[in-house]
């Protein structure tokens, strides 16, 4: 509730007695993240974010291991709220490490933006790439209607603080085409 009013300080406080309290719990060290982001306190955040990739890793509490993504960070881009989910695991064929949803005033999600990596893009890397490589492969997809379109492939995992820049000039590229031609 802090945090929807504004008051980020008092939210903050909130989630590290939730922490205390439920230790083997996801969503207070989650929503940390997710604050420190929204604060610009990034060595907190990602102090936490690695307190909670830990915590996922080697608890014993099925609950817990079962969660398989958190509430990461939320941002605007122009008329646009984006909400981003970090998935723990690269499972499957095509796994993503973020989904950026981008919603619309409504809150509808009008697209995704994903950093994923696939078999596919790992078998065809060199070709991808124009030269071998031993790093794994991620590529950053704009998500809508069914189809994927790739805009930026990176050899090795990238970070976030990497990504997001490049995902928040997506939509702005994206807002542009969209808005009516005079």
């Amino acid at each position: 509730m802090a945090a929807g009013i504004g008051n980020l300080p008092q939210a903050i406080d909130y989630y590290k007695t939730c922490k205390q309290l439920l230790p083997d719990s996801i969503e207070p060290r989650g929503e940390l993240v997710k604050l420190y982001e929204i604060t610009g306190d990034m060595a907190a955040r990602d102090r936490e974010r690695t307190e909670l990739l830990y915590l996922h890793k080697t608890t014993t509490n099925k609950q817990t291991k079962a969660i398989d993504h958190y509430l990461r960070d939320l941002f605007a881009v122009g008329s646009y709220s984006v909400a981003v989910a970090e998935y723990f695991d690269l499972i499957g064929a095509w796994p993503s490490r973020y989904r950026f949803f981008i919603l619309n005033e409504q809150g509808n999600t009008i697209y995704t933006i994903a950093l994923s990596s696939s078999t596919a893009a790992n078998a065809n890397a060199e070709k991808l790439l124009g030269h071998p490589t031993k790093e794994w492969i991620f590529h950053l997809d704009l998500e809508s209607e069914g189809a994927a379109t790739t805009f930026k492939i990176f050899e090795g995992e990238p970070s976030y603080d990497t990504v997001k820049p490049r995902v928040i000039e997506a939509i702005r590229q994206q807002e542009l085409k969209t808005q009516p031609q005079p």
